[in-house]
């Protein structure tokens, strides 16, 4: 099992974005207690949280406040694609990371290091 939760379930998000952090850190919670739960059965759990991905739900925001606010939030000199989560996303289901059941991995262009 895959989930993609987000960087705002570690480092919080706006006020106009509370629920969505706190759903996302409840995905976190969701994912470690499947691994724990139900390793023995052969159920691995892994959780990816990107930062801010262009989608069609960024763009919308890209739209409002301009691609440079975004920008100015990342470390890397170009926002994060979908493509760029895809190889996470492949290794994860690839067998060879059973070990990293219940992990959380960032994919989030360096917006949130912890």
């Amino acid at each position: 099992m895959i989930n993609i939760s987000s960087r705002a379930a570690y480092r919080g998000d706006t006020p106009d974005y509370l629920a969505y952090g706190a759903s996302k850190g409840a995905l976190v919670s969701l994912t470690k207690s499947i691994a724990r739960a139900y390793g023995k059965d052969d159920i691995k759990a892994f959780e990816i949280a990107p930062g801010f991905t262009r989608t069609d739900m960024a763009q919308d925001f890209i739209d409002q406040y301009g691609e440079n606010y975004a920008l100015d939030d990342i470390a890397l000199k170009n926002l994060t694609e979908p493509g760029d989560i895809s190889p996470t996303i492949v290794f994860l289901l690839s067998g060879k990371a059973d070990h990293l059941t219940g992990t959380s991995i960032d994919v989030n262009a360096g917006s949130y290091v912890h």
